[in-house]
């Protein structure tokens, strides 16, 4: 059992992210899931008060084992055709899995691209989305949700041939969402899973380009 005096973060979890995870149950995230991303979620918080000097009595032995605690739970969520089916129906759930599985590998446990993980994962991710219209996204309030996962993977696709397409897409989404600055894509991110001073360059980058078509 987890000692619960080693690795007390300063400042905890906020409430906006649980509540913007929590809302998804109703769009087709399951509990498993919730709970998976969640824990990821607290232990890179954890991980971000360790960086900035504000965790009490760090522990690094514990600190790395909860890391693979979190990362051994979210890789081991059934896929979307595991709990639908080999139907190809839209899969709200399968986005919010392979998003959190693009942050974990991005930036929770890294992957290089030499690995061809982050790639794969930007195909379905892209694949996933394709299937159903932006605009839908948008009309079923999960919107703010498809902004975040559009943003973190463009900014993974940063000098890929896919990054074109989340470019548009996020356009696209941001014109139906009303979104027309930067610090409301930020405040959007940041209500889900966002480490700023690791986001924050490439996603002003992408930020830049996706500005110039939506003026």
């Amino acid at each position: 059992m987890a000692d619960p005096t080693r690795n007390v973060p300063l400042r905890t979890v906020s409430a906006k992210q649980r509540s913007s995870f929590t809302e998804l149950l109703a769009f087709g995230l399951t509990r498993e899931a919730l709970d998976a991303i969640m824990e990821m979620v607290t232990v890179m918080n954890v991980v971000e008060n360790f960086i900035q000097g504000s965790l009490e009595n760090a522990d690094l032995l514990a600190l790395s084992s909860m890391r693979d605690h979190a990362r051994h739970r979210l890789w081991s969520l059934p896929t979307g055709e595991v709990l639908l089916g080999a139907s190809g129906q839209f899969s709200l759930y399968e986005c919010f899995r392979l998003g959190a599985l693009m942050f974990a590998v991005s930036l929770f446990f890294p992957m290089p691209r030499s690995t061809g993980m982050p790639q794969e994962l930007m195909q379905r991710i892209k694949q996933w989305i394709e299937q159903t219209d932006i605009a839908l996204l948008s009309s079923l309030g999960v919107g703010r949700f498809f902004i975040w996962l559009l943003t973190l993977t463009g900014i993974a696709a940063d000098c890929l041939p896919e990054r074109q397409w989340f470019e548009e897409k996020l356009t696209d989404l941001l014109m139906l969402e009303g979104v027309s600055t930067w610090m409301e894509v930020e405040s959007i991110a940041e209500s889900f899973i966002w480490v700023q001073s690791a986001c924050e360059e490439g996603a002003v980058k992408l930020w830049e380009k996706v500005a110039a078509n939506l003026s």
